[in-house]
């Protein structure tokens, strides 16, 4: 009689830290990610951002004057990212720069930056502010 006394009593404490445990970590899961991880994840959208036009020609062609692309491109990021993309040369001369539209400002910014060459190998310098759409 008091072993099924006990046996009961474990199986019930077991119970307990077994949905306690369930509890725990769905609570961990459900929860937000921190300002922290928000901005680690714009900071990589923003790097890779930089890179794809860097690759495909849109930010040289943004310095010759052809805007479009670079322009399109921003306007196809999700609806809550925003970005603004100025170009500089070396002697950080403002060229161009560009939001996406439909975008608020905001003073909680990620900016990256990217040097890049265009021309006859002359370097060139873009700067992204990206901030998430509120």
């Amino acid at each position: 009689m008091k072993r099924g006394i006990i046996y009961t009593l474990d199986a019930i404490l077991a119970g307990i830290v077994a949905l306690s445990f369930v509890f725990i970590c769905m609570s961990y899961l459900s929860a937000n990610p921190s300002e922290h991880l928000n901005a680690l994840s714009l900071t990589t959208l923003d790097q890779d951002t930089l890179s794809v036009l860097e690759k495909d020609g849109v930010l040289a062609d943004a310095l010759q004057g052809d805007a479009l692309d670079l322009g399109n491109f921003l306007d196809a990021l999700p609806s809550h990212i925003c970005a603004e993309i100025f170009l500089y040369d070396t002697d950080m001369t403002l060229y161009r720069n560009i939001t996406k539209t439909g975008c608020l400002p905001s003073d909680d910014v990620v900016i990256t930056r990217r040097v890049f060459f265009a021309g006859n190998a002359t370097p060139y310098y873009a700067k992204l502010r990206g901030w998430y759409n509120e």
